[in-house]
């Protein structure tokens, strides 16, 4: 059997849909959640981590950043890279990435606490915290691309 490929979790999302015609104006003072979604292929970070980088952009504003993952334990945090609103204000511009944080914590020969590389990206502008949307029950795409092995008792990744 062939394994899960990588780039086989990058995927762009619209909402609505093209084919459905342009969507209607939001009520006053609410925005759609989103137009556009798009998740890159994962990244194997090494030592049995994963990063997600994302973006998505809305009639409020977009944003862009990773969700980085420790497929042992399946916790995963977020970070916002980038952010700004219509009217090209920029509310976020982090200076430090989530891919080149962790894998200098990754790569160090000290020990470096998630919570160290969470204060690290906070301080270079980013901003950060626990993935909530994601149970840690259930196995990442990236995960099962490069680290299949550490499912353990999480639910099997599927694309359904």
């Amino acid at each position: 059997a062939l394994a899960l490929q990588p780039s086989a979790c990058a995927f762009v999302r619209l909402d609505p849909d093209p084919a459905d015609g342009p969507p209607p104006p939001p009520p006053p003072g609410e925005a759609f959640l989103w137009l556009r979604d798009e998740a890159k292929a994962p990244v194997d970070l090494g030592a049995g981590w994963v990063l997600h980088q994302y973006e998505f952009s809305s009639n409020s504003g977009s944003q862009f950043g990773a969700k980085v993952v420790d497929c042992a334990s399946g916790t995963g945090v977020i970070v916002v890279e980038g952010a700004q609103i219509p009217q090209g204000q920029i509310n976020i511009i982090a200076r430090l990435t989530a891919e080149d944080a962790f894998r200098a914590a990754i790569a160090s020969d000290q020990v470096v606490s998630l919570d160290g590389v969470l204060a690290q990206l906070s301080a270079a502008g980013a901003e950060v915290g626990p993935d909530t949307m994601h149970l840690t029950d259930f196995e990442s795409c990236g995960c099962a691309a490069f680290y299949p092995e550490l499912r353990g008792t999480k639910t099997a990744w599927s694309s359904q």
